[in-house]
């Protein structure tokens, strides 16, 4: 399901019925101010919400959804790589260059 909810000045989205007016202020009720395009529009973005009407998951790069991004952690640390330098290749062959030798 797909629905329009309000962008903090961070660019968090978050639900138009966390947010109220504060001494003329657009604020979400952890008190951060709301993003306003104009001084009486606030600034809205499409998010898509299960049907309990949450976020599914913590935003962009959260594929697992454990409110971080960037997918889960790697069971196990690569191993680093040997510090050897590659053996130069040879170059390129053409028919003259093997005729000349």
């Amino acid at each position: 399901m797909r629905a329009t909810w309000f962008m903090l000045e961070d660019g968090t989205p978050v639900d138009p019925a966390e947010c109220s007016t504060v001494d003329g202020v657009l604020t979400h009720e952890s008190g951060k101010p709301v993003a306003m395009r104009s001084h009486d529009c606030p600034m809205s973005t499409g998010v898509d919400i299960d049907e309990a009407g949450k976020v599914p998951f913590g935003g962009k790069g959260d594929h697992d959804g454990d409110g971080s991004a960037g997918g889960s952690k790697p069971a196990q640390e690569p191993k680093p790589r040997d510090m050897q330098a590659e053996k130069p290749r040879q170059g390129y062959k053409t028919r003259q260059t093997k005729a000349r030798r």
